[in-house]
């Protein structure tokens, strides 16, 4: 038994690291899925500047993660890998912080360090993110580094500095991210009393100032597009099912979640194990008069309390905006459990830590629950040689133009008279409920133009690719 401790105070760490790397490393050169291809392209065809007066703009992010990937894309290139890789580091250091701030609350307990790592490591969602060239893990990456260094600010009187810079570089990260700013002041308030300590947490504020003209102008699109696309708004509205998959995503990750009694069942019986760990934990807790809890869970709570509170006007209730939350979901748990005997503890740790890994390996080995498979759908349009036209909704184009490099000619739908004479196009309608909601452009296509659907393919995504033919165009110049 002393073997097995000496072995996890000298090497957990580093085997969980491993761990933690070798997870995120499979299958990311699999196909860039349309926000992945936006960001891609912007970095790699557009000057910094350009960024800045250009693309971003007409975003919704903040600039760093574009600054980052700009950078890294001209050292490394921009394939799959090498724009993925920024992201698979930073899901690793994701588990590292989350470690060393086990270490510092549970010092003396080295197999719940050892067991708080492991369920960062091999997380379904935090593994799935860590895998996408996107703000997602950047965010998750400096809340983390952020809780650690207030953490050690609240703790020790040090690291303020540390503590500035990195929740500065985190408001620049992602924007509802911000949402942890004003739980980490009150916290600091209600951890130290200390009136001086907690107004030095409001200095991030002035990282802010330079980004307002570009969030201004981000709002006043932002707005332009929730009322002509009403969709989008309702995609992160207050909602029972949005709240609910929360917590369902942060268990089971991105692998499909289905309706059925038996699966309900088995998700509620993990939340409700969950939720009794944590209120025995309370329980205790407070007999002890133990801060480090209230801390974690504010980390949890917080922010998306806030969220539900603003989604009552604005769409910010996505479970995948909260990731910056998840890491604190598996530290309260593990915290919660040094309350409970060492029989519990193992059966608790060792039942997420299966569902983990169950969950992890269906995203990681089912292709079919990978990301949209552009790659295959270019491929497949290159090798048939059929036409050099494709027809699809120009705002949604970024992957077939990543792949693509340049061989076929794109016509956006609304402007499909260009190619009413072709004898024959292709159509790929990824993005037609939302923007053609009725149709017009295929049916145009077909019953105007006189085009005849001979063959459709459908992709990973569901992407579906149809070849229409128009023999020598004659019914459109009948037209």
């Amino acid at each position: 038994m002393k073997g097995w401790k000496h072995f996890l105070q000298s090497y957990g760490m580093y085997v969980v690291l491993l761990v933690a790397l070798l997870l995120r490393l499979p299958y990311i050169n699999q196909s860039l899925w349309l926000d992945e291809a936006i960001e891609a392209l912007a970095v790699r065809d557009n000057s910094l500047p350009q960024l800045f007066t250009s693309f971003m703009p007409g975003d919704f992010n903040p600039p760093l993660h574009y600054i980052l990937l700009w950078g890294w894309v001209r050292m490394f290139g921009s394939s799959e890998i090498a724009l993925r890789l920024p992201s698979v580091l930073l899901g690793v250091g994701v588990v590292w912080f989350g470690l060393t701030l086990l270490k510092q609350m549970l010092p003396k307990k080295i197999e719940l360090q050892v067991a708080g790592g492991l369920l960062l490591a091999t997380s379904p969602l935090l593994i799935y993110y860590s895998q996408e060239a996107r703000a997602y893990m950047l965010a998750t990456f400096l809340a983390s580094w952020s809780m650690l260094s207030l953490w050690q600010y609240i703790q020790e009187k040090k690291s303020l500095w540390r503590y500035i810079i990195v929740t500065s570089l985190l408001l620049w990260s992602h924007y509802v991210a911000w949402l942890l700013w004003p739980i980490q002041i009150i916290l600091t308030w209600v951890l130290t009393k200390d009136k001086k300590r907690t107004l030095a947490t409001l200095l991030p504020l002035v990282s802010i100032i330079p980004l307002l003209p570009l969030l201004k102008t981000q709002v006043i699109l932002a707005a332009k597009v929730s009322t002509a696309l009403p969709v989008w708004q309702s995609l992160g509205a207050l909602s029972f099912k949005n709240l609910l998959l929360i917590p369902a995503k942060f268990l089971l990750g991105r692998i499909d979640l289905q309706t059925s009694f038996s699966f309900v069942l088995i998700l509620a019986l993990f939340l409700i194990a969950y939720v009794i760990v944590i209120m025995q934990a309370l329980v205790k807790n407070k007999l002890v008069k133990d801060k480090k809890l209230l801390f974690l869970l504010a980390w949890l709570v917080g922010p998306i309390s806030l969220g539900i509170v603003l989604s009552i006007k604005l769409a910010l209730l996505s479970y995948f905006r909260y990731l910056f939350v998840l890491p604190a979901f598996y530290l309260v748990f593990v915290f919660s459990l040094q309350f409970f005997k060492k029989d519990i503890q193992k059966i608790a740790f060792g039942v997420f830590l299966l569902l983990n890994i169950v969950s992890s390996s269906f995203y990681l080995f089912d292709a079919s629950l990978h990301r949209e498979d552009w790659k295959s759908l270019v491929a497949f349009i290159d090798g048939k040689q059929a036409s050099s036209y494709v027809v699809m909704i120009s705002s949604v184009d970024a992957p077939f133009a990543y792949y693509d490099q340049g061989k076929h000619t794109l016509i956006d739908y609304q402007n499909i008279d260009e190619i009413k004479y072709l004898p024959s196009v292709w159509l790929i309608t990824y993005a037609q409920p939302i923007f053609d909601s009725q149709n017009k452009t295929e049916i145009t296509l077909t019953q105007e133009y006189g085009f005849e659907e001979i063959s459709s393919k459908t992709f990973r995504g569901d992407l579906v690719v149809k070849y229409l033919v128009n023999p020598s165009g004659l019914h459109a110049q009948a037209l």
